[in-house]
């Protein structure tokens, strides 16, 4: 049986309030704030609004055959903005960290500069966050509020 974490509207919150402190501290000059949909698209709105940026959402699927030889696609974005660089690419968990990568390696072709931000992490995820709130055990399943 798997961890279950129950995810709080008061918990995301708090951790848009330390994720804002974090990125301010950092000095890092966010231009665009990309959002992930579905997952991500809370804290994405949360951080635009908080930081006074324009929001990108972006859409993406992962399909396959099986869990192994999954492949993740952009499938829409929507541009509310022109998109400036430096950009913060936002989602609620890096998990496997796939869809964070998939979405660095498309922004980098288009020379922007980047850095990615969650709420929380595994230890397992190809991609670290730069901005995060905390890791979570790599077997735990998070229950967001904002899906349930």
């Amino acid at each position: 049986m798997k961890n279950i974490i129950k995810y709080s509207w008061k918990q995301f919150d708090k951790d848009c309030d330390s994720l804002v402190r974090k990125i301010k501290r950092s000095k890092y000059k966010v231009q665009t704030v990309v959002s992930l949909a579905r997952g991500g698209l809370c804290l994405g709105v949360r951080l635009s609004h908080r930081l006074k940026k324009p929001l990108l959402i972006i859409s993406t699927k992962a399909y396959g055959d099986n869990k192994k030889a999954m492949k993740t696609v952009i499938l829409n974005s929507s541009y509310t903005a022109p998109l400036q660089s430096p950009i913060l690419i936002c989602d609620e968990i890096s998990d496997t960290g796939t869809t964070l990568d998939i979405l660095k390696e498309h922004f980098e072709t288009l020379a922007v500069e980047l850095k990615t931000c969650t709420l929380l992490y595994k230890a397992r995820t190809k991609v670290k966050p730069d901005f995060y709130c905390r890791e979570v055990p790599n077997d735990s399943w998070i229950s967001f509020i904002w899906e349930r």
